[in-house]
This record gives C-alpha cells, structure tokens and sequence, in this order.
C-alpha cells in the first residue's frame, strides 16, 4: 500500500496572505499622502492592525500569522530598515492595543448593515 504526501494548502496560505498585505497597502497609501509624518503614530499602527484581524475573521484565515503580516505592510509602507529600527517601539505599541483589547474586528451586524446600506444605495 502506497502513502500520499498530505497537502498543507500552503500555496493557497501564501496567496491569501499576500492578497491581504497588497490590500492593507494600497488601502493605507490612498488615504495617506505623506507617509513620512505619520511613520509611528499609533492610531497607523491601530489601524494596520485592525485591518488585518478584520480580514482574519472574515475570511478564516487561522494559519497566517498576523504579526508577520504586520511586518510586510510596514516593511512596504516605510522600508525594512526603518521597520528594524522601530521593531521594539511597533511590539510594544501592538502588545498594549493587543492586551487592552483596542484591535477589533468589525462585527457581523455592522458589516451586514454596511452591506445592506451599500445596496440600497446603489440602487437609489
């Protein structure tokens, strides 16, 4: 009897994960002009943080890790070496937000009246 090597779906991860930092990317640079300015300003670091548990729970990404997507999205905001020189000062502005339950995912009944809100818009 042959074994099969078990897949890990671990293409199909990547991709997802990469989708979800390109749209937190192109999100924060068209609504910020000058990134330069607001380069360690916790409500950026929030708002980073918030978009991506959003994009967790709404698409059940369980196996990515969001401390890492953190990283690229600041990494390609900024670049690598102003994220390595700030690492200590991004851990510790995320572990504060994170232990006072600041990153929150929008909940389903706003999402829906979101969704629900659009529609009847577009069709007034």
């Amino acid at each position: 009897m042959e074994t099969y090597p078990k897949f890990k779906n671990s293409l199909q991860v990547i991709k997802q994960k990469d989708a979800l930092i390109k749209e937190i990317y192109s999100s924060i640079r068209s609504t910020f002009n000058n990134l330069s300015e607001i380069e360690l300003n916790v409500e950026l670091i929030s708002f980073i943080c918030d978009a991506i548990e959003e994009a967790v729970k709404t698409n059940s990404l369980t196996s990515i890790n969001k401390l890492e997507v953190f990283h690229e999205v600041y990494g390609l905001l900024f670049t690598k070496e102003k994220l390595e020189k700030n690492k200590d000062y991004l851990h510790s502005v995320i572990n504060f937000l994170h232990d006072h339950h600041l990153i929150k995912a929008i909940s389903l009944i706003e999402r829906v009246g979101r969704f629900l809100y659009n529609v009847f818009l577009r069709k007034i």
